[in-house]
């Protein structure tokens, strides 16, 4: 059975993966171009400030006193008359990177490139690739249980006799689909606890993903409700529980700093949640208003819908158009009354000056709707489970910040932006991506002035969105770079410090000479010793390099370890790091690296504006008295190592 319903896979376009040389048919190749699409929507895409900024810019160097209470106009029209004058000559103000970055104040705004360009290894970043894995599991599993039959083989809404046509034999199905759970089970924790210890803020967002893709999909198979919600509940304990289990020894001991929920006392102005979001935003409120005008489904609240956005004219005898066509049951009208509410909540919010959750709400409303629909492909239902999801996380975090050690101040909720704003856009770059070359073909159905307007808008929303990619690179390589540029087309991440100096409380340092250490480093030191190098700040003090670029365990760090552990487990170490770096004698030095476990010291540049020569003169007596050595030197760095007996 098994082995027939693979050739029935096969059959249907599911290659196998040792198949040489399969051909590309014209759905696999669209599916390439989309998927294309999709790494350039997530990964080089920025927000809109970046276009912002450059008409701001502009709007300065044009010398216009022209003003208008329209929003955005009176920067539109100067910006475009400074463009005219910058090709005339005149000056522009230097793109600023950072402040791209920093949309609402007192928070963090990054995306996905931004962190790229700034080389700021955040879990966030190292995350993205697993985010993705993870939406890929989450897609296959989806895919197969809401096709033909539920995972316990019940027949959905196609009969038996297409199952015989395709030839895919019920007991056959029936007698995998225990299987077939326990792997995806298996594999879906698999990938969530890598999310979880990579990027923790991850994990309440991905499992909760997961256990609604398996809801929905069990839904689309035709199991009823109360069922499905809870197959969802033991399938999300099932999941989590695998979690910590493959991956006890970071549970174990990991110990979470935040201490709970807080209610959000700031709102989103309007402006700045479209300077954020606009291009997704045009996307999904697109695609959504056009599902939702022709829903394409035997949904009864849709379909009350649908029809009272097309006849909205003879609104007030919707009821008897109606009633020959549809036959609302009791939670059909249920689901209306509640959207219902989510428009008039939108309302009310909307005068108090909740802007951005009002935009929010009734999107969100509508998303949800739509999953309610059985007809729609695997594929689209996913999709749009991926909109309904980011939108749902937009609204939460409005509401809601996960508390931390920033929960004091007014950057109170800058993580909780930061964290979930970044899961937003990959969720919402993924559907962008799959949905925008839909929405451009269905557009040629429409008048062609609502078909101008729109793909002219889409234009510019894409083209803003890559203004950052050409000013940012240029304005951050300038900034990091003001002299010599470094090598370009390369794969060495190492290579800007053949060429770049690097400036800290007045001294510029030679970073060749870290280069060319740190290289014997990469090249000579096998294993996993623990270094000792100077313990600074990491972005603008230049420390943890050695740690960075040789992936070897510092014994103390200046990053963020005062963020992710009690102030009583960071104390007691870092008492003890300082008293080696500041200790004099050398029979102190050495109990103290046995102690920490240090093996290597690296005295290069930084330590010694640090800690100065007395410092080094005690490693140096250690060496004439042949309990260290020296195993690499240059003219300003110097690599020592303890030597113990054997």
């Amino acid at each position: 059975g098994a082995k027939r319903f693979f050739h029935q896979r096969v059959r249907e376009g599911v290659k196998s993966p040792s198949s040489p040389n399969p051909s590309l048919k014209g759905g696999e190749l669209r599916a390439i171009a989309i998927g294309l699409l999709a790494v350039l929507v997530v990964v080089f895409f920025s927000n809109l400030d970046g276009m912002g900024q450059f008409l701001r810019n502009l709007a300065d160097a044009s010398g216009s006193n022209f003003s208008s209470a329209i929003p955005g106009l009176e920067t539109l029209v100067r910006g475009i008359i400074g463009f005219g004058k910058a090709l005339g000559g005149t000056p522009i103000r230097e793109f600023n990177y950072w402040d791209v970055s920093r949309v609402i104040p007192a928070t963090i705004n990054e995306f996905p490139y931004w962190s790229f360009l700034f080389a700021d290894l955040h879990p966030h970043m190292i995350g993205i690739p697993f985010t993705v894995l993870f939406l890929a599991v989450s897609f296959g599993q989806f895919q197969v249980q809401s096709s033909k039959f539920n995972v316990l083989g019940e027949q959905s809404a196609v009969s038996s006799q297409q199952s015989v046509n395709n030839q895919l034999p019920i007991s056959n199905y029936q007698s995998h689909s225990s299987l077939f759970i326990i792997h995806y089970s298996l594999f879906t924790a698999f990938v969530l606890g890598a999310l979880a210890i990579i990027n923790t803020w991850d994990l309440p967002t991905y499992l909760g993903l997961a256990v609604a893709a398996f809801g929905l999909s069990r839904y689309r198979a035709g199991r009823n409700l109360w069922r499905t919600a809870g197959d969802m509940v033991i399938f999300g304990a099932a999941v989590l529980a695998g979690a910590m289990i493959l991956y006890r020894p970071f549970f174990a001991n990991y110990h979470a700093l935040s201490v709970g929920l807080g209610v959000v006392k700031d709102k989103i102005p309007l402006d700045q949640f479209f300077k954020l979001w606009g291009f997704f935003l045009l996307v999904i409120f697109s695609w959504l208003w056009l599902e939702l005008r022709r829903p394409r489904t035997r949904f009864a609240p849709l379909r009350l819908v649908s029809l009272g956005l097309r006849r909205w004219n003879v609104l007030p005898h919707l009821l008897e158009i109606a009633r020959p066509r549809v036959s609302p049951s009791p939670a059909a009208k249920n689901v209306l009354t509640a959207l219902g509410l989510a428009f008039g909540a939108a309302a009310v919010l909307a005068l108090f000056r909740f802007d951005s959750i009002a935009v929010i709400l009734p999107a969100l409303a509508v998303a949800a709707l739509l999953l309610f629909r059985q007809e729609t492909s695997p594929a689209q239902a996913f999709v749009e489970l991926l909109m309904f999801t980011g939108l749902l996380l937009l609204l939460g975090v409005q509401i809601f910040f996960l508390r931390d050690f920033l929960g004091g101040g007014d950057y109170y909720r800058m993580n909780t932006y930061f964290k979930f704003f970044i899961q937003v856009w990959t969720l919402f770059g993924i559907a962008a991506a799959v949905t925008l070359p839909v929405l451009w073909e269905r557009s040629a159905e429409w008048r062609w002035g609502w078909r101008a307007i729109w793909r002219a808008t889409v234009a510019v929303m894409i083209f803003s969105s890559l203004v950052f990619f050409v000013l940012g690179t240029r304005a951050r390589l300038n900034n990091r770079f003001p002299g010599a540029q470094p090598p370009r087309n390369t794969l060495d991440g190492m290579a800007y410090m053949t060429v770049g100096q690097f400036s800290w409380e007045n001294v510029t340092y030679d970073l060749h000479f870290d280069y060319d250490a740190i290289k014997w480093m990469q090249e000579n030191i096998h294993g996993t010793p623990i270094i000792a190098e100077a313990k600074i700040g990491y972005y603008r003090e230049w420390g943890m390099r050695v740690a960075a670029y040789t992936g070897l365990p510092s014994v103390l760090g200046g990053l963020h370890q005062s963020e992710q552990h009690f102030p009583q487990e960071l104390g007691q170490r870092d008492g003890l790091v300082n008293q080696f770096w500041f200790a004099t004698d050398p029979g102190r030095t050495l109990d103290l690296m046995d102690e920490l476990g240090i093996e290597y010291v690296y005295f290069g540049q930084i330590e010694r504006t640090l800690y100065g020569e007395q410092s080094q003169a005690r490693f140096d007596a250690l060496v004439q008295s042949g309990e260290m050595e020296v195993v690499y030197r240059n003219e300003r760095t110097v690599i020592y190592r303890r030597v113990k007996a054997d």
